[in-house]
């Protein structure tokens, strides 16, 4: 035992140090919500970690924690069963990292990071995927996201869903999944939804409607008794500038599990 054990230890560093960060997977519990926090509080990891518990001291922030965090945690008391859990979950980690189903930008003091993850075959026949973003406002001005625009496509490149629907004759979709999220600096805004493919690989990409908020006042909440369209319109004409975040292509893999 003692040996297998020291295997599985062994084995798990090295899925660590071949990934480029550390992501936390996408997290079935976030599909069609959202959790505001501060930029050092990624309430992701945190959920996600609760799928293998010695995880969650490792994700005090968003970055990657120091080798010492993973030497700690290998020394800890855990039956074999708990480090199988940990050596998937690593292993998991990397191949969401060769498959594409991270991504990672850092634009105009906004850091976004995207990561995706397989559900199952739902009752249809298509395959379900889940998608976790994560907004951090890293400069120094409030801004607000007022709307987003996707493009999902298959493994063949063929279009299957747009946001807004192209019937919808609109430019973009207002806000993320019912808010449209006041970033202060400092601030982070985490959300998730889905979507399926007929396919076992499919891709995400758009773009995003970011204002810079002259009026941080205007909260969501005094604007709760109001539509999305409507609140969108209201941020949109209260700012004193917007600009189009791009939301980078990342994609979803049958081989790439959500937590």
């Amino acid at each position: 035992k003692q040996y297998l054990l020291a295997r599985i230890q062994t084995t798990l560093l090295r899925e660590f140090r071949k990934s480029p960060q550390v992501a936390p997977p996408a997290v079935r519990e976030l599909w069609g919500a959202a959790v505001p926090s501060s930029a050092t509080d990624d309430s992701q990891a945190l959920i996600a970690a609760e799928s293998w518990s010695p995880v969650k001291q490792m994700f005090s922030d968003s970055t990657r924690p120091p080798r010492g965090s993973i030497r700690r945690m290998l020394r800890q008391d855990m039956d074999l069963d708990a480090w199988f859990t940990g050596l998937r979950f690593f292993r998991n980690m990397r191949t969401a990292w060769e498959r594409g189903c991270v991504a990672d930008l850092q634009q105009d003091g906004i850091h976004l990071r995207i990561v995706t993850g397989f559900l199952g075959r739902g009752a249809d026949g298509q395959n379900v995927f889940t998608y976790t973003m994560r907004f951090c406002n890293t400069g120094e001005e409030a801004v607000r996201i007022l709307a987003r625009r996707y493009c999902f496509c298959d493994e063949k490149g063929q279009v299957v869903a747009e946001v807004p629907r192209a019937v919808d004759d609109e430019e973009w979709g207002p806000g993320l999944v019912g808010f449209t999220p006041l970033l202060s600096p400092g601030t982070a805004f985490t959300f998730g939804s889905g979507t399926g493919f007929r396919s076992s690989r499919g891709s995400l990409e758009g773009s995003f409607l970011i204002a810079r908020a002259n009026r941080p006042e205007l909260t969501t909440r005094a604007h709760d008794a109001r539509t999305a369209q409507e609140r969108y319109q209201t941020f949109l004409s209260s700012a004193s500038d917007c600009l189009e975040m791009p939301c980078p292509k990342v994609f979803f893999d049958e081989t790439v599990n959500a937590a």
